[in-house]
Parts: structure tokens; sequence; C-alpha cells
């Protein structure tokens, strides 16, 4: 009997250890995927970049362009032609 606790004692911290891996690999994954989404810069900082000036006007406006475009939504798929909904049933 006491083997038989011993090795289930053994699987329920393996089972614990494996959930906190899980835990801790979901949180690594989401915090990866946030930082995707966010700017590398904000407009008012490359204002203050360009009024300091640590880059060029040119610059500024490529830049300001590039983040303006990224900000936007992506566009929607349009619909592919062909066949459209079929009309509502009626008896």
């Amino acid at each position: 009997m006491p083997a038989a606790l011993f090795w289930l004692l053994i699987i329920f911290v393996l089972i614990i250890a494996l959930f906190v891996v899980v835990s801790f690999l979901r949180r690594y994954l989401r915090s990866s995927d946030e930082l995707v989404g966010q700017q590398a810069f904000s407009l008012g900082g490359l204002r203050s970049m360009l009024n300091s000036g640590q880059i060029t006007q040119e610059e500024y406006d490529r830049l300001r362009n590039h983040a303006i475009a990224a900000a936007k939504p992506a566009e929607k798929p349009k619909k592919p032609p062909g066949r459209t909904a079929l009309p509502p049933f009626t008896e």
C-alpha cells in the first residue's frame, strides 16, 4: 500500500508542475502577442524628437505616415464574385 501512495503522490506533483508550466507559457505567449500590436513610438514622441533635432523633417514625415498606416484597421476582404445568399424559404 505505501508504494501505491508514493506513486499517487508523484503523479499528483507532476500534474501540479505541468499546470504551473502551462500557465507561465500561456502568460508569456499572450504578452508577446500584445507587443506585436503596439506601436514602437507615438506621434507625440516623434514630434518631440523632431523639435529636439534628433530626426529630420523628412524622417518625421515618413515615420508619421508609417505610424498612421499601422494604426488604421485592416480592410475587410471583399466578397468574392458569384453566388449570393439564397432568398428566404417560403411555403
